[in-house]
């Protein structure tokens, strides 16, 4: 979604007001079980535009320990100042998605008690134990706790 700000920037409006929904799914690998909302103002300041932004967007994802659907809820504000010689469009689409790559977090995780997936078998230790029988691997460290015997 791209905004013509021509009008702002020659005056005829001193600002333009922004509260939309929009489907960003498409574009991303993120599956969203909602549109993002996006509620703000861009306004003319002299020799800037002042964009004002808060987007929020809850995301389904899957996982990262267990594979299964884990809920996270996207807020974020963005708040730049621009000289007017620099923007004629802004694109709402393009800020949101550098927005979600840059500042999703590296693991989203369904519960914090998220147990993962058995590393033997895969099963997921959430329904319950698989009962694989895990040897812990041998560790280099372990010479040094021999020595402290």
């Amino acid at each position: 979604m791209n905004l013509e700000l021509k009008d702002l920037i020659r005056g005829v409006v001193d600002k333009i007001v922004i509260d939309t929904f929009f489907d960003m799914s498409p574009e991303l690998d993120i599956i969203s079980k909602e549109d993002a909302h996006v509620k703000g103002e861009i306004v003319n300041e002299d020799q800037h535009i002042i964009i004002n932004v808060h987007v929020t967007m809850p995301l389904v994802v899957a996982c990262d320990r267990c594979l299964e659907k884990a809920n996270y809820k996207y807020d974020f504000v963005y708040e730049n100042e621009i000289k007017k010689e620099e923007i004629d469009t802004f694109s709402l689409k393009k800020l949101i998605d550098e927005e979600l790559y840059l500042n999703t977090p590296m693991q989203i995780i369904c519960s914090d008690e998220c147990k993962g997936l058995c590393m033997k078998c895969g099963a997921n230790l959430n329904e319950g134990d698989c009962g694989c029988e895990i040897e812990p691997k041998a560790s280099p460290f372990d010479v040094l706790d021999s020595m402290l015997k």
